[in-house]
């Protein structure tokens, strides 16, 4: 279900895109590289390790925040309207136990990404500086490897997706004629309800870390607040015109 509705979802935003109007219009094209940090939910990662592998040995490791690095194309199809479409990747962390008397070690790491894409307002201030508002579809995705010999495992590597949502406020302050600096502040949407394992004809298993049979599914839970810092590199068509 969360799988068709992001299509239907990306197809019409794709289809209006294509309708409004897009003149020559300085800045048409951009690139955005960037990096930041947000912090994330995971509520669920956190329970279940500390269930399995008891609190003392787990709560030094949980994770609260990560890492993002990311680009976007930017396509401006009015002076105050900009499409933002984007990738970022998501290191996560990493949650190991180590059992006393034994040595016996596991760990869990989780990592993810998202494709986006924003329709993002724009408030002119003036030639400088210009604030952008958007909101719009986060398509998410997670990955989950586990390793170690202190319980049996009833995976080893999972992974899952869902369709979110993103909200974004971001300042750009220009660094010369087609160059910007870019901050940005925003939320993620990004609850992916169960991961599961694929065998090679295809059939899916849900998992969760507990080797209990009946354990329940391990959500991941990457929403949560972020900042990024990027640098944008814009192009106009009228450059690209013979003289």
């Amino acid at each position: 279900m969360h799988v068709r509705l992001g299509t239907v979802l990306l197809i019409g935003l794709l289809s209006l895109a294509m309708v409004v109007s897009a003149a020559d219009l300085n800045h048409k094209y951009g690139v955005e590289l960037r990096g930041g940090y947000g912090t994330i939910a995971m509520k669920d990662v956190n329970n279940q390790t500390d269930s399995l592998w008891g609190r003392g040995v787990t709560s030094a490791t949980k994770l609260s925040g990560t890492p993002s690095f990311g680009v976007s194309i930017l396509y401006r199809t009015d002076p105050r309207f900009l499409w933002e479409f984007g990738y970022n990747a998501l290191p996560g962390g990493e949650w190991k136990a180590k059992q006393a008397g034994t040595g016996k070690e596991s760990s869990l790491k989780i990592s993810g990404s998202e494709l986006f894409i924003l329709p993002t307002y724009l408030l002119i201030a003036n030639d400088n500086f210009t604030l952008g508002i958007g909101a719009g579809p986060d398509f998410a995705f997670v990955n989950a490897n586990r390793s170690g010999d202190m319980v049996s495992m009833n995976f080893s590597n999972a992974s899952g997706r869902t369709v979110g949502g993103m909200v974004k406020l971001n300042a750009e302050l220009a660094m010369g004629k087609n160059n910007a600096l870019s901050l940005s502040a925003g939320y993620r949407n990004h609850y992916v309800d169960r991961i599961h394992t694929e065998d090679d004809a295809g059939t899916r298993t849900y998992v969760g870390i507990s080797t209990d049979a009946t354990a329940q599914n391990l959500p991941i839970d990457m929403s949560g607040a972020f900042f990024q810092v990027g640098w944008r590199f814009y192009y106009s068509p009228s450059n690209w015109k013979a003289e």
